[in-house]
């Protein structure tokens, strides 16, 4: 059996499905763009993995790619107070809330993401000690995210005003 490479365009709508069907068989959420569809690269294919406590990673097959079939999987903690534990090749240590795993070819990358989704569902993929300091220095997600909002709202009424003088 021939190796399934991203230089290929029937091999990265394959790769893209069997990978898309592995998330989805170990309980993650999954979006697929196809060629084309997205903003980067016409010749690239993006899935899209969600998984437990907000883990996300985006994986990309792209035929335009300068390391084909090397993947690089920059794992992302979006809308909760999750931190990653070290089961990952490298955890941002500042605020534990970004991971990278590289993978060397198809076939690996798939071991990889089958282990972190794995260890996301049972827990492993996280660190309750990391969250709770987090948590204590930062306050939670929500807290953070009202904290920004509301700053947001006064910069734009700020830019308002300031606009709205330049007119008189």
């Amino acid at each position: 059996m021939k190796t399934l490479t991203e230089t290929r365009k029937a091999d990265r709508l394959k790769m893209a499905i069997e990978l898309e069907r592995l998330a989805l068989t170990l309980g993650a959420k999954v979006t697929r763009h196809e060629e084309g569809q997205y903003a980067l690269g016409k010749r690239c294919i993006y899935v899209m993995i969600e998984a437990a406590r907000g883990m996300n990673v985006t994986i990309t097959f792209d035929g335009e790619s300068w390391q084909h079939n090397t993947h690089v999987l920059s794992w992302h903690i979006k809308d909760s107070d999750a931190r990653f534990s070290w089961v990952f090749q490298s955890v941002n240590n500042y605020h534990y809330a970004k991971a990278t795993d590289i993978a060397e070819g198809f076939e690996a990358l798939c071991a990889v993401i089958e282990n972190r989704l794995t260890q996301a569902a049972d827990g492993r993929a996280f660190c309750l000690d990391r969250e709770a300091e987090q948590i204590a220095k930062h306050g939670t997600n929500a807290e953070q995210n009202a904290k920004w909002a509301k700053w947001r709202e006064e910069m734009n009424q700020e830019n308002q005003g300031a606009q709205n003088a330049r007119t008189i």
